[in-house]
């Protein structure tokens, strides 16, 4: 069921759409790459936004799992608790991998030299702010469950 769960996101349609680009490189990324490196200072710390969207994941995730509202428990006695949970952990992981992605390419010297570099920076820092959409989406429900069950 993670699997699926997995499988089918909104995360793994920004990694498909990547490795199409990465296959079929289109042909405005070279004029990206030459803008991209007559700044190469500013796309580099750019590049580390995905590692800021995961330091608030992992706290939004927090708050998800262990509500501070839920006194009396009427999130985890929620029948779909357990498919909550399992997306939250899907996507910390998906953010996780975005993260390291985009260090990675930070760190890596020949830096934006390549088209594909730039999609997979953009596919990184995308995909972390997809993560972070689904993660405050789960945040709100979590919020608005525990306030009907506290009125």
């Amino acid at each position: 069921m993670a699997v699926k769960a997995a499988l089918i996101s909104p995360e793994m349609l920004v990694v498909l759409m990547a490795l199409f680009w990465l296959l079929n490189v289109p042909e405005f990324l070279s004029s990206a790459t030459d803008a991209a490196s007559t700044a190469p200072q500013a796309v580099k710390y750019v590049s580390l936004i995905p590692a800021g969207v995961l330091v608030w994941s992992i706290t939004e995730a927090k708050s998800i799992l262990f509500p501070a509202e839920d006194a009396k428990g009427v999130l985890v006695s929620w029948p779909r608790y357990g498919e909550l949970r399992q997306r939250v952990v899907i996507g910390l992981l998906f953010n996780l991998t975005f993260a390291v992605m985009a260090t990675f390419l930070w760190v890596a010297p020949s830096y934006l030299s390549e088209p594909r570099e730039v999609i997979l920076t953009g596919m990184s820092i995308l995909g972390s702010v997809v993560c972070a959409s689904t993660l405050l989406t789960a945040s709100l429900t979590v919020r608005a469950i525990a306030k009907n069950a506290n009125t």
